[in-house]
Formats: structure tokens, C-alpha cells, sequence
């Protein structure tokens, strides 16, 4: 009679462990893990610690340095100016880079640098992506820390004033065109 109840307790305990397991699963998947701080080309975008600004967009089918070409592409090569500026206690990084646009396409960066300001410090990086000039309508940058154990986030997101009315002008201004890249990081003193 002993070994029935306790066979009977336990296996309402694995009941009950699996029934909370599954609602604490639940939970979990039902909220986000991060928030969108969205943003515009030339106006800061502030963040914990910082602010985030791209400043500036360029487009072509040549990367060069120093003059020198470094890569060609048939589609587009679209180099985006970003400035991370740690106004806080904390640095400001932005590990993880991608470009989204409105249809399901998602362009990763075509190098992988990240932009890291140390506090009271700013630091300005190129981000290169290579992308389809038929589908860039809408490109928009996002940008987030890259974390081993993530919790709730923030990603920044700036639209680069690509749109259905001006992207032909944009891949035009690709065709044939070499942009100049600064693979080096550019860190200043705030204040």
C-alpha cells in the first residue's frame, strides 16, 4: 500500500513539473526579447549609456581604400557611417549588424566590425553590406550587442531614406561608382 501511494506521489509531482514546465515556456515565448529604438539618417538615436548615429550613406559597386580597389560586386555595395558615443558609465557596443527591408530579404554585413565606445569616449566605423540593387527599397540598419546570455534588448534601427520613389536614383548613383571605405576605427574624446 506504501509503494502504491508514493508511486502515486510521484508521479503527481512529474505531473505537476512537466504542467508548470510548459507554462513557464509559454510565458517566456509570448513577450519579445527586445525593443526597437528607431531612428533617422543624421539625428542621434540615444541608447543606454550612449547614442548611436548614422551619418551617412553611400552606394557603389567598388569598395576602395586608400584609392586602391579592395572588391567588386555585381549588385551594390551600400557603406553605412555609424558613430557610437558613450555619454555613460558604460562603454556602448554594437556587435550584430544586418540590413532589413520591408519584404522578408535581410541583407548581413558584409564585414564583420563592430563599432565599441568606451565612456566618454565616441567611435566611428563604416558597416559594409552587399546587397541586391533591385531590392532596396526601404533598407533599413539594424544594430545590437551581441551577448552570450541575453536577456531584453534594445536594437536600433535607422532607416536610410531609400524608398519607392528615390530607389532608382540610388541605384544609379551605384552604377560604375567606387566608394571609399575607412576599415580603421575613428575614436575621439567627448566634450
Amino acid at each position: 500500500m506504501r509503494v502504491r501511494r508514493s508511486r502515486l506521489v510521484a508521479l503527481l509531482s512529474a505531473i505537476a513539473c512537466v504542467a508548470l514546465a510548459a507554462t513557464a515556456v509559454q510565458v517566456s515565448e509570448a513577450r519579445p526579447d527586445h525593443e526597437y529604438l528607431r531612428g533617422q539618417v543624421g539625428r542621434p538615436v540615444a541608447v543606454e549609456d550612449g547614442e548611436v548615429l548614422v551619418d551617412d550613406v553611400r552606394v557603389g559597386t567598388q569598395l576602395t581604400r586608400s584609392g586602391e580597389v579592395m572588391d567588386t560586386t555585381p549588385g551594390a555595395f551600400v557603406v553605412v557611417g555609424v558613430t557610437a558615443s558613450a555619454t555613460g558609465h558604460r562603454e556602448v557596443l554594437f556587435g550584430s549588424s544586418r540590413l532589413v527591408t520591408r519584404g522578408p530579404r535581410v541583407y548581413d554585413a558584409f564585414t564583420s566590425q563592430s563599432v565599441r565606445a568606451a565612456p566618454g569616449f565616441a567611435e566611428r566605423l563604416d558597416y559594409v553590406f552587399e546587397v541586391d540593387p533591385t531590392a532596396v527599397e526601404d533598407l533599413t540598419l539594424e544594430l545590437w550587442r551581441v551577448e552570450i546570455i541575453s536577456g531584453y534588448q534594445a536594437r536600433v534601427q535607422v532607416h536610410l531614406g531609400i524608398t519607392a520613389d528615390n530607389a532608382a536614383q540610388w541605384r544609379e548613383a551605384a552604377a560604375g561608382r567606387r566608394v571609399e571605405i575607412d576599415t580603421n576605427r575613428t575614436t575621439r574624446a567627448l566634450g
